[in-house]
């Protein structure tokens, strides 16, 4: 969870957020679910886990060159 706070010229807080890892929390129902519904869901969650992951990794070679 991460929560945002927002203040105001005043140094009051102006706006309050929170975000929730939403499929981590659905990760740690379907691992407490047993049967096939929990063999269920947690498949479908791993497969949004991928989906979400896809892209975010970082290169391993060096950065690169003539970037403007």
């Amino acid at each position: 969870m991460v929560t945002v706070y927002e203040f105001d010229g005043s140094a009051r807080i102006h706006r309050l957020r929170s975000y929730y890892d939403k499929l981590a929390i659905e990760e740690q129902i379907a691992a407490s679910l047993p049967g096939i519904k929990g063999w269920l869901l947690r498949k479908v969650t791993r497969v949004l886990l991928a989906q979400g992951r896809t892209g975010l990794e970082t290169p391993t070679g060096p950065p690169p060159t003539g970037v403007s």
